[in-house]
Formats: structure tokens, C-alpha cells, sequence
């Protein structure tokens, strides 16, 4: 569906759903081009799939515990994930593989955010 913005949208009639774990999803972020959206779900499983076919891209556990947000590099080649395990992790999207760890949260990672290629500080520990 066009409109003026010039960005295209999926209409209520075009909305379909995906499903990607027996648990429910908690974490959802789309890659900056649309192409990809990763979930995050309650058994610790991020999954990557085309948003328009439903395919499912990458699947993978790499945390211990529900991933509770996820957030896309500017460019779409890194995902940040943050947990109830008290980790955020990043992750090369192309491969699938972990690039790196960060520990030492007080509880529950509850947000992470990238923005226009800096990082957004907020990780939300409680």
C-alpha cells in the first residue's frame, strides 16, 4: 500500500501472521531497509525471518533467559538483544554468530537502542 510519505505500508487486509516459537514473542525490531525482522521470544530463541514471505531466515538460542528488546545497527549488519539473564549480546545478522557479550547488570536488561550510529545509553536495569 503507497502513501504520500512514499513508504509503503501493509494494509489491514494485508496483515498476515507469523509464527515463530510455541511461546509467545516478547521483542520485535525490523532491519532499517524492512528486509528482516528479527523476535525475540520467552524460551530465549531470536529468530530472524523475511517479514513479507513469513521465512524464517536464522533461528538461534544465545541467551539464558526471555529476550526481552532487540535493535538493529543503522546499517542492519549487527542486533543488539537484551535479556532477563542480565546480558545484552551483539550479534553479526549475515552469519548468525554472537560478536560479543556485556555483563555486569544489576537485573533484567529491559531496553537497548542504536541511533543513528550511536549508542543510546538506557539499557534499563532495575
Amino acid at each position: 500500500m503507497d502513501t504520500t510519505d512514499g513508504k509503503d505500508y501493509l494494509a489491514p487486509s494485508e496483515a498476515h501472521t507469523i509464527r515463530v516459537a510455541p511461546v509467545g514473542v516478547v521483542s520485535l525490531a525490523f532491519s532499517p531497509d524492512g528486509k528482516r525482522l528479527a523476535t525475540g521470544s520467552e524460551d530465549a530463541r531470536i529468530t530472524l525471518l523475511d517479514p513479507v514471505s513469513g521465512k524464517v531466515l536464522r533461528s538461534s538460542i544465545g541467551h539464558a533467559s526471555t529476550v526481552l528488546a532487540l535493535a538493529f545497527s543503522p546499517d542492519g549488519k549487527r542486533l543488539a538483544s537484551a535479556s532477563h539473564d542480565r546480558t545484552v549480546k551483539i550479534w553479526d545478522t549475515a552469519s548468525g554468530k554472537e560478536l560479543l557479550t556485556l555483563t555486569g547488570h544489576a537485573g533484567p536488561v529491559l531496553c537497548r537502542g542504536v541511533l543513528a550510529g550511536r549508542q543510546e545509553r538506557g539499557h534499563g536495569d532495575r
